[in-house]
């Protein structure tokens, strides 16, 4: 519910779109740090690790484009932990029919959450966002900070 008692209408991905057992096909790995492994607690299951030890640049890999709904709150589920080092978010980024990425605000550029550093245990997070409007697509971006060192899992997106 919002302050003013609305009723806000939230749309879970499908489980299927992200699920990991399948990322060959729904990520695409544009850096040398990054790369698809089994779970390292569950050999049956399958994981982003990023291992970004350049101090120049930082990650970069991203889902599939997904079809979207402006003005619809989308939220994406995934677990995260980082066995050192610090500087690494996942966004939720917005496109248009002509593949230009979009601003969610005037005020806000980026909808992201940044892993704490220190985070050894695997925790669950949760990152909403507004579709702005003109959107037809989104990406789950991976994302470590250019100046940064860090070395992380992702899973159960």
């Amino acid at each position: 519910m919002t302050p003013d008692g609305e009723s806000i209408d939230i749309t879970s991905f499908d489980a299927d779109i992200f699920a990991l057992t399948l990322a060959a096909e729904n990520w695409s790995i544009h850096d040398k740090m990054s790369q698809v492994n089994t779970h390292p607690n569950d050999p049956n299951r399958y994981g982003i690790e990023v291992n970004d030890q350049d101090e120049q640049r930082g990650s970069n890999v991203r889902s599939k484009h997904i079809a979207v709904s402006a003005g619809k709150t989308y939220q994406l589920d995934f677990d995260a932990k980082q066995d050192s080092g610090s500087g690494i978010a996942v966004y939720l980024q917005f496109f248009d029919t002509q593949g230009k990425k979009l601003a969610i605000s005037s005020e806000q550029a980026e909808i992201l959450m940044v892993i704490p550093p220190k985070a050894a245990d695997w925790k669950s997070y949760s990152l909403q966002a507004l579709a702005p409007a003109g959107s037809k697509t989104l990406t789950v971006w991976l994302h470590s900070f250019n100046q940064n060192k860090v070395h992380a899992y992702f899973g159960n997106f």
